[in-house]
């Protein structure tokens, strides 16, 4: 096809998700062939037919009847290759199922995980090692936490029937979140806050390219001002643990009044980096920051479960073990949305209620 058939076509240029999707479809398509009708040698085949008798040959038998006339000479040709073979097709080509691991298989042990955490110096990555392992969060998820989402134990009465002692955490949306640090006050969205306050974009609606972007994947909230909090399946010293982490990141925010140009909590602590100090941290960041951590303890990261999104597989495998039912640790997932006559802070106080009855210290 030369430059003006191509023009002539007047097709629209896509997005570039839009090419990968596509082209995934086809290789799943090949995929779908060579396992129905083995390996098979397309180029060698298709040398046999001529391309203008196969144009002008689909063209002639064309029926209005039939939207994929096109078609009807590829047909005909592998009918006449297979005709003693039955194919089974499928309603709908989709990628072949990977294999069956559970959360298990691909969790980090326990062991490895306790002891990458006890060995972590930076209160900012403690913390965030902790929430990934201990309260399934996503990767990118903490790094869109305000300073107002860290509260105390007590502010779980502003939101639930059944109070804890758990440290509370709110996982707000970065965009349509209505806390603004008061539970009684919706008449904000935090996008409009950052423009009016900071001048600021929330990070998920950056450009994906840019050093700040942190992606947001459809966390559901639990409550009516757009958020829903972490549930912690961690033991208490690892409780612990997080509170100090916390605090003491908390003392550096009020000494280097870092409120007064971002909301973010978790923020680049290291004078290392002058340029960065103060800044919020990045996934580059804590990617980095983990595999330092592994290999302090004398292991190597990316093996044997031994990456980030493995934390998040640690706490569904020990909440399944405490014998949480797989709808609850949906909810504190946030994988699933709310029926409509479900009250806002109900499901908040079950979860946290089975919490209570649970023997957290030997998981």
């Amino acid at each position: 096809m030369d430059a003006e058939e191509w023009m002539a076509l007047k097709w629209q240029p896509v997005s570039e998700a839009t090419a990968r999707i596509e082209f995934t479809e086809i290789i799943n398509f090949f995929d779908y062939c060579e396992q129905e009708l083995g390996h098979t040698n397309f180029r060698a085949a298709s040398t046999k037919m001529k391309k203008t008798s196969f144009i002008n040959n689909a063209y002639k038998a064309r029926s209005a009847a039939d939207f994929l006339f096109h078609l009807n000479t590829q047909r005909e040709h592998w009918d006449k290759i297979f005709e003693k073979k039955t194919i089974k097709l499928p309603s709908l080509l989709r990628p072949l199922p990977k294999p069956d691991l559970s959360r298990t298989e691909r969790a980090i042990s326990s062991a490895d995980l306790e002891e990458i955490i006890n060995r972590e110096p930076n209160p900012v990555f403690k913390s965030l090692f902790i929430l990934y392992g201990y309260g399934g969060l996503r990767r990118s998820e903490p790094l869109h936490f305000w300073q107002i989402d860290i509260r105390p134990s007590s502010d779980w009465a502003e939101i639930s029937e059944f109070p804890s002692s758990m440290p509370l955490v709110l996982r707000c949306h970065p965009s349509h979140s209505r806390f603004l640090g008061s539970f009684g006050d919706k008449s904000k969205t935090r996008i409009e806050h950052l423009a009016s306050r900071y001048q600021l974009t929330p990070r998920n609606r950056l450009p994906n390219n840019t050093y700040y972007y942190a992606g947001w994947k459809g966390t559901r909230p639990l409550h009516m001002l757009g958020f829903a909090p972490v549930f912690f399946v961690a033991p208490q010293k690892m409780l612990m643990q997080f509170n100090a982490a916390v605090n003491e990141i908390k003392e550096h925010l009020q000494t280097y009044r870092t409120s007064a140009f971002h909301p973010y909590f978790f923020c680049n602590i290291s004078r290392r980096n002058h340029k960065a100090f103060g800044k919020p941290t990045t996934i580059s960041n804590v990617e980095r920051a983990w595999v330092r951590a592994v290999q302090r303890v004398g292991l190597t990261a990316h093996q044997e479960n031994r990456n980030i999104h493995a934390l998040r597989h640690h706490f569904v495998a020990n909440a399944t073990k405490l014998g949480l039912s797989p709808r609850t640790i949906q909810h504190m997932l946030g994988h699933t949305k709310l029926e409509s006559q479900l009250r806002y802070g109900s499901l908040i106080a079950s979860v946290s209620q089975q919490l209570s009855s649970l023997d957290l210290e030997s998981k």
